[in-house]
């Protein structure tokens, strides 16, 4: 199953793209900086992608306002706070009607990024510690003449300085992807 949290279907590609360039035109980006994300964005996101005229077109729109500016959700909690509430609640029930669909909308992205973190998988810690040319020799059970002339042949291998190091996690990987022969030999 495709995970389908991020993803800037048909009819919110635009919208997506400009909410992403409109919070960086107000840290300050300049219109290369916000070009150059939603292009990157656009292909990582987008589905399907928006051609590249439409992107450059929103972020020429976005460059064109002023640096800085307030953000839409402190703006709506700043015109509330002024006024005296039991609850934080409270201040968003008071939100004009006109308000509201802007911070459904960015209520819904934040549940969008919490969702993804809570349901992403937690990557295994591997213990990854260098090996000298000894120890990887023994675990790959072979001379340690024949790792140092085919060393580069090898992905887990690790150049420090002068040093030829080898990755243990990058060995366990290598040897557990080896497909073991009819008669039982590697």
């Amino acid at each position: 199953m495709r995970n389908d949290i991020g993803i800037l279907a048909n009819g919110s590609r635009n919208d997506g793209l400009t909410r992403r360039g409109g919070a960086m035109r107000r840290r300050g980006s300049s219109f290369a900086e916000i070009e150059a994300a939603l292009f990157e964005a656009n292909s990582r996101r987008c589905r399907p992608p928006l051609t590249g005229a439409e992107v450059t077109g929103i972020a020429r729109s976005v460059a064109s306002y002023p640096v800085g500016g307030p953000d839409p959700l402190d703006a709506a909690l700043q015109a509330v706070s002024a006024q005296p509430y039991g609850s934080n609640f409270d201040r968003f029930v008071a939100l004009a009607p006109a308000e509201l669909p802007r911070l459904l909308c960015d209520l819904r992205e934040v549940e969008a990024v919490v969702l993804s973190r809570l349901t992403a998988p937690t990557p295994p810690t591997v213990d990854d510690t260098l090996l000298d040319v000894t120890e990887a020799a023994e675990r790959l059970a072979m001379s340690t003449g024949y790792l140092y002339r085919h060393h580069a042949d090898f992905p887990f291998t690790r150049r420090i300085g002068r040093s030829l190091l080898f990755s243990s996690a990058g060995i366990q990987t290598y040897l557990s992807g080896k497909r073991v022969s009819k008669r039982g030999s590697f």
